[in-house]
C-alpha cells in the first residue's frame, strides 16, 4: 500500500505544473485556448483561469495605454496594442510574413507604405440572442503595398479593441475614438524597424492613411449622414438621393459617372467652417442633412481632414455588391418579375446563370431583366478578376459595364430600386487605380470570427475585456501561418518515384500546394513547374 502510494505520488512530482504544462500546449501552432481547455480538462487539471500574467508576457510587452476623452467625466483609459512592438513580435515568429512586408518595403516608392486600417463592429452572441454586453469595435491595420496579400488573413494585424458601450461613452462616439487611435498609429508609423528571415533590419514607415469598412462604420468613422442625408456619398459633392431636385445636384440614380464632381478636403473644410458657424441646434441639423456631413468635433474632417481624406475612404466590393448589396436586390427583384411573368416558383429554385440565359432569355417580358443580370454577373467577375490582377485597363471596362447596368436596372425595376450602394459601387474601378489594389473586408470579417465565437464568449467578466481580447488575438496572429514564397516553391514536397519514372527523371518531388507571391495555388491534378516564372495544371 505504501509503495502504490509512493509510486503515485513519484509520478505527480514528474509531472509538469498546470502553468509550466499549458505554456507547453500554448507553444504548440495552431492550438487555441479552447483546444488546450478541453486537454487539461481531460486531464482533471482545472479550467483555464482568464489571468494575463503569466500566460502572455510576451504580448502584455506590446500593450500600451490610450486616453480617450469622454463626453462627460474622466478621459476613458484603454489599452491597445502598440503596432512597433506587435510586428516586431510577428515578424520573429513568422519568418514567411518578415519576408513578405520587407518586400513590400522595397517596392514602395522611397520605401514609404501606405497604411490601411479597418474596423468593424463585432457581435457575439447569434441573431436570435446577441451578447450586447461584449459587443465591440476590433481595429486591424495592413498596408497596400503587400497588394494581393491583403486577402490573406496573416496580413492584417490586430492593434484594438473596444467595447461599445465604451465608444458611447467616449466624446464624438467611434469618429473620436477612431481619430484618437490613428493618430497613434501615425505616430508610430514615423518609422521603426524589423528584421527579414536573414535578420537584415527593414524600416517600417507610412505617410498616407486609408480607411476600410462597411458601410456603416464608415459614415460613423467619417461622421458622415449617409442614406439619411440629401448627399449620402462621401466621394463626390453633387451626388443627391433619389427624390431631391436641386440645381448642380445629380441623383445617385444617374448611369454617367462622369457628371459627378469629386470632394476635395477643401470644399470638405468649408462645409464644415459653416456648419460650425451656426447658431442653433435646428440650423445645423438642417444643413448637416443638406451637406451630407455631420459636424463633430473630435473627428477625422474637423480635427486631422489632410490625414483620412475622403477620396482615401474605401468602399469595397463584398458590402456594395454581396452583403445586403447590389446582387442581394437584384436577385430578389428579378425572382419577382419572373413570378410576375407566369413562372412557377419551384422552377425559380433551379436558378442559375445557365438558367436565365437558356430558359429565360426566350421570354419577351423578362428580356431586359435577363440583359440587367447578365450584366451583374459580368461585373461581379470582373470585382474577382481585379482583386488578383489589378488591371487598370480592366476597372476601366467594369466602370462602363456599370454604367449600362445601372440604366438597365432602372429601366426594368424602376429608379426607387436604385440604391446608394449602385453609387458607392461605381467609385471601385478608380479606387483600384488610385491605392493600386482591390481591398475589400472579407479576410478582417474572417478574423472576426476568432472573437464571435472564441475569445468574447469565454470572457466570464467585463474587467479587463479589452486587454484579455487583445493578448489572445496578439497570440493568434504571431502563430498565424503564412502561404506564401518571395520565390516559387512546393510545400511540403515529398519524392515521386512512380512520377519520376514517368517522366524519366531521376527525382521528381510532388506536393498539393504551390507557394508564390500572391499566395498558394491549390493543384486540381496535377502542376508541372517547368521553369521559375512557368508552370502547368494538367
Amino acid at each position: 500500500m505504501e509503495t502504490s502510494r509512493k509510486r503515485k505520488r513519484d509520478e505527480l512530482l514528474c509531472l509538469p505544473s498546470r502553468s509550466e504544462f499549458i505554456e507547453r500546449l500554448q507553444s504548440i501552432r495552431g492550438l487555441t485556448d479552447a483546444h488546450i481547455e478541453k486537454i487539461t480538462a481531460g486531464l482533471g487539471m482545472p479550467a483555464i483561469k482568464h489571468d494575463t500574467g503569466l500566460k502572455y508576457e510576451r504580448e502584455k510587452g506590446c500593450l500600451r495605454d490610450l486616453l480617450l476623452p469622454a463626453a462627460k467625466g474622466d478621459p476613458i483609459r484603454i489599452p491597445v496594442m502598440s503596432l512597433a512592438a506587435s510586428l516586431t513580435q510577428k515578424c520573429q515568429a513568422n519568418k514567411a510574413f518578415a519576408d513578405i512586408l520587407s518586400a513590400a518595403v522595397k517596392t514602395a516608392p522611397d520605401g514609404t507604405l501606405d497604411a490601411l486600417v479597418y474596423v468593424d463592429e463585432a457581435v457575439p452572441g447569434n441573431i436570435v440572442q446577441p451578447d450586447n454586453r461584449r459587443k465591440a469595435y476590433l481595429m486591424y491595420i495592413s498596408f497596400l503595398q503587400l497588394a494581393t496579400t491583403l486577402q490573406a488573413e496573416y496580413s492584417w494585424t490586430t492593434v484594438g479593441c473596444v467595447r461599445h458601450s465604451l465608444v458611447n461613452a467616449a466624446a464624438g462616439g467611434l469618429a473620436g475614438v477612431m481619430c484618437e487611435f490613428v493618430g497613434r498609429l501615425q505616430e508610430e508609423l514615423q518609422g521603426f524597424a524589423i528584421q527579414d528571415s536573414a535578420g537584415s533590419p527593414v524600416l517600417v514607415r507610412a505617410q498616407k492613411f486609408w480607411l476600410l469598412a462597411d458601410e456603416a462604420a464608415l459614415r460613423r468613422t467619417m461622421a458622415a449622414k449617409g442614406s439619411s442625408g440629401v448627399r449620402p456619398c462621401k466621394k463626390c459633392r453633387n451626388a443627391c438621393n433619389v427624390g431631391y431636385s436641386m440645381d448642380s445636384l445629380h441623383p445617385i440614380t444617374e448611369p454617367d459617372f462622369g457628371v459627378f464632381r469629386r470632394l476635395h478636403v477643401e470644399k470638405l473644410k468649408e462645409y464644415l467652417q459653416h456648419l460650425r458657424q451656426l447658431p442653433n441646434q435646428a440650423q445645423l441639423e438642417r444643413a448637416q442633412t443638406l451637406l451630407g456631413w455631420r459636424y463633430v468635433p473630435q473627428s477625422f474632417p474637423c480635427r486631422q481632414p489632410d490625414l483620412i481624406p475622403p477620396q482615401r475612404v474605401l468602399d469595397d466590393g463584398q458590402h456594395c455588391f454581396y452583403v445586403n448589396g447590389i446582387v442581394n436586390v437584384e436577385l430578389g427583384l428579378f425572382l419577382d418579375a419572373a413570378l410576375e411573368a407566369g413562372l412557377r416558383n419551384n422552377v425559380g429554385l433551379a436558378f442559375g446563370r445557365f438558367f436565365a440565359e437558356r430558359v429565360l432569355a426566350p421570354c419577351e417580358l423578362l428580356r431586359d431583366n435577363v440583359r440587367s443580370l447578365q450584366l451583374l454577373c459580368r461585373i461581379s467577375n470582373y470585382v474577382r478578376f481585379l482583386k488578383q490582377s489589378r488591371d487598370k485597363a480592366a476597372a476601366r471596362d467594369m466602370l462602363q459595364l456599370q454604367k449600362k447596368h445601372l440604366e438597365l436596372y432602372e429601366k426594368c425595376y424602376g429608379t426607387d430600386k436604385v440604391k446608394p450602394k449602385h453609387h458607392y459601387a461605381m467609385h471601385i474601378p478608380s479606387q483600384l487605380e488610385e491605392s493600386h489594389v482591390l481591398a475589400d473586408c472579407f479576410p478582417a470579417e474572417r478574423r472576426n470570427n476568432l472573437f464571435k465565437q472564441d475569445v468574447a464568449p469565454r470572457m466570464k467578466k467585463l474587467t479587463g475585456f479589452e486587454q484579455a481580447v487583445l493578448l489572445r488575438l496578439a497570440r493568434t496572429d504571431a502563430q498565424m501561418q503564412t502561404s506564401f514564397s518571395l520565390q516559387p516553391a512546393l510545400e511540403n514536397p515529398r519524392p515521386d518515384a512512380a512520377l519520376a519514372l514517368q517522366l524519366g527523371v531521376a527525382k521528381a518531388l510532388c506536393s498539393r500546394r504551390l507557394l508564390c507571391s500572391s499566395g498558394a495555388i491549390e493543384a486540381k491534378k496535377i502542376v508541372y513547374i517547368l521553369a521559375p516564372t512557368l508552370a502547368v495544371n494538367v
